[in-house]
């Protein structure tokens, strides 16, 4: 029986990194893991990842900004 294909080329090497990720000289023959061989810029949770540290950065700074008293946004007026 033949093994079921991955839509993408990623998922198919990371399933096969995943099960052959302990057997010793597997990887000693030519082939990469699949975070070496496409590179470690691919994952598309890193944009998640920065909006969702971003937002809470701009929390925090919110909550010191009311602690402190000071105005969250401070717009000066007449400037513009």
């Amino acid at each position: 029986m033949a093994k079921k294909q991955e839509p993408n080329e990623y998922l198919n090497d990371l399933k096969e990194w995943n099960e052959h990720q302990y057997d010793p000289g597997y990887w000693t023959g030519g082939k990469l893991a699949p975070f070496f061989k496409y590179g470690f810029n691919y994952q598309p949770s890193r944009f998640v990842s920065a909006s969702i540290s971003s937002i809470g950065l701009l929390f925090v700074q919110s909550v010191g900004n009311l602690i402190d008293g000071t105005p969250v946004f401070c717009v000066t007026p007449g400037l513009p």
